[in-house]
């Protein structure tokens, strides 16, 4: 269902946590919002749940007005990351009592249970004791007691930062499996930059109360709007540059003690960006776009590598105070530290 906040803020004390924030969620679609710790993500998911009200603007479901229904009128249920579940029930009673709150008689909430723990793969558990479980299992636990109740919207407050990296991944891919199924409304939260571009339709990258960028993920990756939003999501690289010319096809760049000219594909400019003329600039690139080259203008050397399974990052000395760091494939280039090598860049922007 559509959801819109207009013009919502936020303030609490001095520290003005959302400021005056404008954003969309399209039915069906799964919007993460990502940002360091105190951007305001959590208090924009508060004031969807209804548990904080905003001290200015309006948030419409449907073109209404719910900006101040209580949480219990919402049309919301919110997965938390330390899962909310009953310790004194079990599984099945767990997941059960959104629906006997709500009235459901006995024969259809045994029905509608058993269909949501065979989509988590917990039907097995439903007499198991809550302090029995894992912490993945706890979580999809507390996703089908969300689920059952047949929200509109489904809020996700940092659900998996307390699994270790191997679970956190297996179940960010599940709940963006069964969102993708159900076709449920769904706002993400996390600070964890790779989980974010993994399940989202469209990130949201909050930055002191205000949204820096929204965009897919491909968008937020390859073309950043800011150099915060550049460094923030992924890893990248900051090289000072001097554009010298900006034609219609081409531009003139020097930087790690080049000067060279690439076509004007080659180079997105951001809104930040000196677009025309002489300028100090800063080229930014990220570490897939260095790539081992005998004919590239460029040289380096290795300082330092780090076997990632199928790629491998290098930290790489180029004409710069900070290293570069290079991404590879790890059966295309094996260099060792002390290495010096000749690279290419497939691409860059400029800041």
């Amino acid at each position: 269902m559509t959801l819109a906040l207009k013009e919502i803020s936020k303030t609490y004390g001095t520290v003005e946590a959302v400021k005056k924030l404008n954003l969309t969620i399209q039915e069906g679609e799964l919007l993460v919002l990502v940002g360091p710790s105190g951007c305001g993500k959590t208090t924009i998911l508060r004031m969807l749940a209804g548990i904080v009200p905003p001290d200015g603007g309006r948030i419409f479901f449907q073109q209404q007005d719910m900006t101040r229904w209580p949480p219990e009128n919402r049309p919301t249920v919110t997965v938390f990351q330390d899962y909310a579940l009953f310790p004194h029930m079990n599984v099945y009673q767990n997941i059960a009592y959104g629906l006997k709150v709500r009235g459901m008689n006995k024969g259809a909430i045994q029905q509608k249970i058993e269909g949501f723990m065979k989509m988590m793969q917990i039907e097995d558990m439903k007499e198991r004791n809550i302090n029995a479980l894992s912490g993945g299992q706890k979580q999809r636990v507390a996703l089908a007691r969300a689920m059952v109740v047949d929200p509109d919207i489904l809020l996700f407050d940092e659900p998996l930062s307390s699994l270790d990296a191997k679970l956190r991944v297996e179940m960010r891919e599940e709940i963006r499996q069964i969102q993708q199924k159900t076709g449920i409304t769904a706002v993400y939260v996390t600070h964890d930059q790779e989980e974010a571009l993994a399940i989202a339709d469209r990130v949201a990258v909050m930055n002191q109360g205000l949204m820096e960028q929204i965009g897919s993920p491909e968008e937020i990756y390859y073309q950043p709007a800011s150099a915060f939003v550049a460094d923030f999501i992924g890893y990248g690289n900051f090289v000072p540059a001097t554009l010298q010319e900006a034609m219609d096809e081409t531009v003139t760049l020097s930087c790690l003690g080049q000067t060279f000219q690439q076509h004007s594909s080659w180079l997105n400019f951001s809104d930040q960006a000196v677009e025309a003329g002489n300028g100090n600039v800063t080229l930014f690139f990220r570490p897939e776009s260095m790539v081992p080259d005998p004919e590239g203008i460029f040289s380096g050397k290795v300082l330092q590598k780090s076997f990632l399974g199928a790629s491998t990052r290098y930290l790489v000395e180029c004409n710069q105070e900070t290293p570069l760091k290079m991404d590879t494939l790890s059966v295309l280039h094996q260099l060792e530290p002390g290495d010096p090598f000749q690279f290419s860049l497939t691409g860059a922007m400029v800041f």
